[in-house]
């Protein structure tokens, strides 16, 4: 199987990265942590493709067990593609941080089109947190599951955390083969 993983806020702590560097703490506020998306001075579009945005990526902390989780997978004999909405500019900031922090080797897709992505890649299911892409995805006919966030909890869809989705994922994988054959 191929299973596709968004990188921001899915499995790097994206949000807390950005909250230590505009707002100067790492705990992220509550009213921001109920919005996909900020609106502060400073971070717009282009942000993510500046030296000062790709060096926040580069230093974003993982998601506890994601990499294990992720790992386990490629143990199973299923491929891993890293589908994300960050710039094309952060590619190799990207692939720095997965090697670092021992995520398994993947293509990377960078779009804001995650459903027609996710059907090119033959993709059987996706990890996401961002409601908006996860629409895109389940349109697209293919599962989703959320990684939980106060923003998508509304989002019809499983959510998870990495420290449980050990024990989810490997459930929830024999049933969608059985659904790819029928």
């Amino acid at each position: 199987m191929i299973i596709g993983v968004d990188i921001c806020n899915t499995i790097a702590q994206v949000n807390e990265a950005l909250a230590l560097h505009f707002l100067g703490t790492s705990k992220v506020p509550d009213d921001l942590q109920k919005q996909r998306q900020w609106n502060l001075p400073g971070l717009n579009p282009d942000f993510f493709r500046s030296p000062e945005g790709m060096n926040l990526l580069s230093q974003a902390k993982p998601y506890e067990k994601a990499s294990e989780v992720l790992n386990s997978f490629i143990y199973k004999g299923h491929k891993i593609v890293y589908i994300t909405a960050r710039p094309q500019e952060t590619e190799l900031v990207s692939r720095r941080w997965l090697r670092q922090h021992n995520f398994p080797l993947g293509d990377i897709v960078h779009s804001h089109q995650k459903g027609e992505s996710c059907l090119e890649k033959g993709v059987t299911f996706m990890i996401e947190d961002d409601p908006f892409y996860a629409e895109q995805v389940k349109r697209a006919g293919i599962p989703v599951f959320l990684v939980r966030q106060r923003y998508n909890v509304d989002f019809p869809a499983p959510k998870m955390d990495w420290k449980i989705a050990g024990f989810i994922l490997p459930k929830a994988i024999p049933m969608m083969k059985r659904n790819e054959r029928s």
